[in-house]
C-alpha cells in the first residue's frame, strides 16, 4: 500500500485498514462528499470481506480457481480505489 501522495492499492487483503485509514483521512478533507466516502468504504468491506475468505481458501486448499477469484477482486478492488483517488483529486482542484 502506498500513501495519497502515491497510488493506494492493494495486494492482500491485509493491506485492507492502512489503506481505510487513508481513505477516512481523505473524506475529512472533502466534508461535503463524506457520505460519498462513506458508503464506497461499507461496499469495500464487503469486497474485502469476500477476499478475505478467498485467501483463507487459497492456502488451506490451494484451489486455482480461489487464486484467480482473488486476483480478480484485488483487480476491481484496485480501479475502484483508482476511482476514489481521481474523483479526490478533482475535488480538491476544483475548490
Amino acid at each position: 500500500m502506498q500513501s495519497i501522495s502515491g497510488k493506494l492499492a492493494l495486494k492482500t487483503s491485509l493491506d485492507w485498514p492502512e489503506i481505510k485509514d487513508e481513505l477516512k483521512r481523505m473524506s475529512k478533507m472533502l466534508p461535503a462528499f463524506s457520505t460519498d466516502f462513506y458508503k464506497i468504504m461499507i461496499h469495500l468491506d464487503k469486497l474485502l470481506k469476500d477476499l478475505g475468505n478467498l485467501e483463507i481458501e487459497v492456502r488451506c486448499r490451494k484451489s486455482v480457481s480461489a487464486t484467480i477469484a482473488c486476483d480478480a477482486i484485488v483487480k476491481q478492488i484496485n480501479d475502484e480505489l483508482k476511482l476514489i483517488q481521481k474523483i479526490h483529486l478533482m475535488s480538491i482542484l476544483s475548490r
